[in-house]
């Protein structure tokens, strides 16, 4: 029986309570559902009896054709999918996967009992297997993901299913994982199975040829000495540091000079942010971070020896304090303007730093927000309470908190304890005693050194500063290794160990006693760390108007001068490192988990469903559709810009008119 548009809403009322069809979205699906209805399926039948009903409920019409930017149409270029959208490289990456196993097995065949002193090739025949059988490998596993990425779109051209089974397609060209829920999930006797199967078997694929190749031979004793090896450093040159032309700043650095600088742009080396990560972060690990080494043996020991290194250091400020009260509104540190409080507030204070609550705060009330701990970065040596005289400082922190007490005993915030505590991370010199006993490296720090050459790390003449201009710039920075507006070419940053000091820890006369670091290691290392690792004010916990944005690792210590000192030994562990590439790549995934959190998104990563719920909005599929039927589709997606952006109804990707 066909039901008219009225008992169709009626009906749909009664199995959706509570939603307002008036404001409820409107779809268009009368086409889709004719097109099932022509299968003579009677469920497939009630759709088609609803496509009139549904059609006459009065919907907005989006005009893409009105919306469509005219600079689109007539843009230039062509893009495509990197797989192309025939399947040429496919054909062509199952030639090149047969043709190397092809080979391979005449390789195999050919040296089948050959002595190994017969073999000319500069590469070794397990080399050669191991590069045939990956490229096998690579090639019919990009041939492989490309089939079953086109399985989910023919298995939803055959028959519907539920959106999870796109997943789980998705997933499977991606890689064996993926593959083996597939398996799970279609079950086994699918054929789609045996694509999935396949991908999970070419882990094995290489090392399995590469099992084949034995080699027979005798052991013959040798009286060379094995060498160990430990990291060590004299120099670092690591990480980008560039001038932006064409912006300047201008500095007036005393009465009569005035100083142009130029803005920097930096990347810092991943190396540095995959250890300050594990430095400051892993606050649960009890085991001392050491740096790379190769002991055959596994019992070496080595001379004294110097290398470039990170220290920190801590002290007490707490002297420095100053308490009073206050009356006033608001002047928590955790402040919440939708409340009004006019109220006495007990104030701790340094010079640039305060910790701020409510006189009669307990820690189990509910008028306010209180605020434990307050902490802030500082990049100059000359603000800091007790290393004004560090000049190669690469920043502080300093941090006021209150005592567990204040919890403990439920006492009021006037009558709580505080103490102030300034820690800092600084370039240095470090003379080591290191021996590895049964594997395992122990290093005692003999001597610690943080002076600095006077005559290092100026700005160079040729920047067309005058030496007067150059003094009172430096002067103006108080010699600080960071500027917050910009630099200019400058020369190396030299640190020396003073000849005296050689003779009176009885060190060799040949050891390293200068380390340089270039600008660009300076300016790319501290600009991370200032303005992207610490913030100007960190408070815990993170709520109200002043609150952190996240969880600054400082602030969750209980030993934060532990904290620092770990920290230190990471990054010095880096700069001593011989081998940064397994570093670079851990490095790029610590920075990916940072950025994350620092942008307050979710870890969607390949989520396709993530994909599908925040892809692009109304307006940009439109523009898509529109460009599509119009047959400049590539054209139209070439000139399109479009940004991550959330206006009321979560993040979508909106088109953005440049």
């Amino acid at each position: 029986m066909i039901e008219s548009a009225e008992d169709q809403r009626l009906l749909w009322e009664r199995k959706a309570p509570g939603i307002d069809l008036n404001k409820a979205p409107r779809v268009r699906t009368g086409s889709v559902l004719r097109q099932h209805s022509s299968q003579g399926h009677s469920r497939e039948s009630s759709y088609s009896s609803s496509t009139s009903t549904q059609s006459t409920i009065p919907r907005k019409s989006l005009n893409p054709e009105a919306s469509v930017p005219e600079t689109l149409l007539q843009s230039t270029g062509y893009i495509s999918s990197t797989r192309g959208l025939d399947w040429a490289w496919e054909y062509l990456a199952l030639a090149l996967s047969a043709s190397a196993v092809t080979v391979l097995i005449i390789l195999l065949a050919y040296i089948d009992g050959l002595p190994l002193t017969h073999w000319n090739s500069p590469v070794s025949p397990t080399t050669t297997v191991s590069i045939l059988a990956a490229v096998a490998r690579v090639a019919l596993g990009f041939a492989i993901s490309s089939c079953l990425g086109q399985a989910k779109w023919t298995w939803f051209r055959k028959h519907p299913d539920k959106l999870l089974t796109f997943e789980r397609f998705d997933d499977a060209s991606r890689g064996p994982w993926g593959s083996f829920w597939l398996i799970l999930y279609v079950r086994a006797y699918h054929r789609v199975a045996v694509g999935a199967a396949v991908m999970i078997i070419l882990l094995a694929f290489e090392p399995s040829f590469q099992a084949i190749i034995s080699f027979g031979g005798r052991n013959d004793s040798s009286d060379t000495a094995l060498q160990g090896l430990l990291g060590r450093s004299d120099l670092l040159d690591t990480g980008t540091y560039y001038a932006y032309e064409g912006v300047t700043a201008q500095l007036n650095v005393s009465s009569d000079t005035l100083i142009t600088v130029v803005p920097y742009v930096s990347q810092p080396d991943l190396g540095l942010i995959s250890s300050l990560n594990s430095g400051f972060y892993n606050l649960s690990t009890a085991k001392r971070p050491t740096t790379s080494f190769v002991c055959p043996t596994a019992n070496c020991t080595w001379s004294p020896f110097t290398t470039l290194a990170v220290c920190s250091a801590c002290n007490d400020v707490s002297s420095s304090l100053k308490r009073y009260r206050v009356e006033g509104t608001n002047l928590g540190t955790l402040q919440q303007h939708e409340m009004q409080i006019y109220t006495n507030w007990t104030i701790h204070s340094l010079p640039r730093l305060n910790l701020t609550n409510m006189s009669t705060a307990k820690y189990n009330t509910d008028e306010v927000s209180i605020a434990y701990i307050s902490a802030t970065r500082l990049v100059n040596q000359q603000n800091t309470l007790s290393f004004q005289n560090l000049s190669t400082m690469m920043t502080a922190v300093q941090m006021i908190k209150v005592s567990d007490g204040y919890i403990r005993d439920n006492i009021t915030w006037d009558d709580a304890p505080v103490t102030a505590t300034e820690c800092v991370l600084h370039f240095c010199a470090n003379a080591y005693e290191s021996r590895v006993a049964q594997g395992k490296l122990k290093e005692e720090t003999i001597a610690t050194w943080s002076n600095r050459d006077p005559a290092s790390f100026h700005v160079v003449e040729s920047a067309g500063y005058s030496p007067k201009e150059l003094e009172e710039w430096d002067e103006w920075n108080n010699n600080s290794l960071y500027n917050y507006y910009g630099d200019a070419p400058r020369s190396d940053l030299q640190l020396v160990i003073p000849d005296v000091d050689l003779h009176y820890l009885n060190l060799q006369e040949n050891i390293t006693t200068v380390f340089k670091l270039t600008q660009r290691t300076v300016g790319s290392t501290l600009r991370f760390i200032n303005e992207y690792f610490f913030e100007e004010t960190m408070v815990w916990p993170p709520e109200g108007d002043a609150g952190s944005g996240g969880v600054p690792p400082v602030v969750q210590s209980t030993d934060i001068s532990e904290t620092f000192d770990r920290a230190s030994r990471s990054i010095t562990n880096w700069i001593r490192d011989t081998s940064n590439s397994t570093q670079a790549g851990l490095g790029f995934c610590a920075f990916s988990v940072v950025e994350t959190r620092r942008l307050g998104l979710e870890a969607w990563k390949t989520d396709i469903i993530a994909t599908l719920t925040h892809s692009v909005d109304a307006e940009t599929r439109a523009q898509l559709r529109h460009a599509y039927r119009h047959g400049h589709l590539d054209k139209a997606v070439n000139g399109m810009v479009v940004a991550l952006e959330d206006e009321g109804h979560g993040l979508e990707l909106k088109i953005k008119y440049m």
